[in-house]
């Protein structure tokens, strides 16, 4: 029974870390838009977990392009905060891909999500599948293959490999 109370108290000290986390997380961003004047608002994954999604107006969140080949972001996920470019936020595709990365986030309890985009090609182009196939549910995998192939998240990879990258993720999805 001891050891039962033990790992309940981990359990819950860990658990009380992560909202605390979340909440400092939006909080501080929601101050951001405050100070600059920037609209934002809330809307909640999984029924209860919230993302802040902020409407970004001259590039005071999201980076600005620095020279010959850099393009303007127009939108970016930070944990359960989306940012969208003023000229894209009543593009409701760009809003859902980056609601779908939040989600995702808050599956894998954030760090897991961030180790995986950054270290795992495969798990990165699943994520950007997901989030792609968010923006219009019409679109075949085939063409958001193309143009995960075509974008940066291919790393070179053909149309065909990434195709292959999807359907193994998926096999392995409907294993467990």
């Amino acid at each position: 029974m001891r050891i039962v109370r033990g790992l309940v108290r981990k359990i819950a000290v860990i658990a009380t870390a992560y909202v605390a986390g979340v909440f400092l997380i939006l909080g501080v961003y929601t101050g951001i838009a405050e100070c600059n004047g920037l609209d934002y608002s809330y809307t909640f994954v999984y029924t209860f977990c919230p993302v802040l999604k902020i409407k970004d107006s001259g590039n005071i969140i999201l980076p600005e392009p620095h020279g010959d080949g850099d393009y303007d972001t127009p939108a970016g996920s930070y944990g359960p905060v989306v940012v969208i470019d003023e000229l894209c936020w009543e593009d409701t595709t760009f809003v859902e891909h980056e609601i779908v990365h939040a989600r995702q986030r808050y599956r894998l309890f954030f760090i897991g999500f961030q180790l995986l985009y950054t270290y795992s090609e495969r798990d990165r182009i699943y994520f950007e599948y997901e989030a792609f196939k968010a923006e219009n549910r019409l679109v075949s995998d085939e063409e958001i293959a193309l143009q995960l192939s075509l974008e940066v998240y291919g790393n070179g990879l053909s149309r065909e490999q990434i195709l292959v990258v999807i359907n193994s993720y998926r096999t392995e999805q409907l294993k467990t």
